[in-house]
């Protein structure tokens, strides 16, 4: 009898068991769902938090030639108004200063296009050769010297000297004309409280193709280059879209 109730206890909780499982298994296959390879939510900055940052010049008002600065912390630009910003390699950071020069662009997104010059990094002049001092024979002394008197033919000799090297003029920055939502530009540079300045400091990119994590500085400059302080290796997802461990792209 005692036997009889144990296996009557086991059958119990083996079917608990399973009828467990089966309301667990569609649960887990919702979490595990495939993940999103673009952004949706943010096509334009690529972060939801920066969707929110827009400026105060409204399009009815707006100017050809009318200055303005970027109000998010990034902004995806268009090459032309047709393209998806989501495709868009021209990215603008926050403050960085365009000038407005198609007040109204026929669309739904209110676009405005705008000029703004290509970040030209200074080129450092080159690196002029010293030459070393000639060491002239004297005659019939034996030993090797700098200051030593020349010998008639040796003054009658040209002087040589060294040729100059030429340094090539700063390059111009060119100007660009894309096009970006004219919600997102600002009619003064948005001011930046110092806690949200260190926040921001560094960015972190990564690099699924190389599998390389790259640390950068941002730039003091609107426009700059940012500074690279790390560059290691990392693991990517599998790339397999059938399961869930590839790497979703995005922000």
């Amino acid at each position: 009898m005692k036997n009889q109730n144990l296996d009557r206890t086991k059958l119990i909780s083996r079917t608990a068991g399973v009828a467990l499982s089966m309301l667990l298994i569609p649960t887990l296959i919702v979490a595990c769902g495939k993940s999103e390879w673009r952004e949706t939510k943010a096509p334009n900055t690529g972060d939801v938090v920066a969707e929110a940052q827009t400026g105060d010049i409204r399009p009815e008002v707006v100017q050809p030639g009318e200055p303005a600065y970027v109000a998010p912390e990034r902004l995806r630009a268009r090459e032309t108004t047709e393209q998806d910003p989501e495709d868009s390699e021209t990215l603008l950071e926050r403050n960085q200063p365009v000038t407005i020069v198609e007040p109204k662009v026929p669309g739904q997104d209110e676009l405005v296009g705008v000029e703004l010059e290509d970040y030209v990094p200074t080129v450092p002049p080159p690196k002029r050769s010293v030459r070393e001092p000639r060491i002239l024979e004297s005659g019939p002394l034996t030993s090797r010297c700098v200051t030593c008197a020349k010998t008639p033919e040796q003054a009658k000799a040209p002087v040589q000297t060294a040729t100059p090297v030429a340094v090539p003029a700063p390059k111009k920055p060119q100007k660009k004309k894309v096009y970006v939502p004219v919600k997102y530009l600002n009619s003064k540079p948005v001011k930046t409280s110092t806690a949200e300045a260190a926040a921001d400091r560094y960015i972190m990119i990564q690099n699924i193709a190389t599998e390389k994590l790259r640390v950068y500085e941002r730039a003091s400059v609107p426009g700059g280059p940012n500074r690279l302080v790390l560059e290691t290796d990392m693991i990517a997802g599998e790339d397999n879209p059938t399961k869930t461990r590839r790497t979703a792209m995005g922000s």
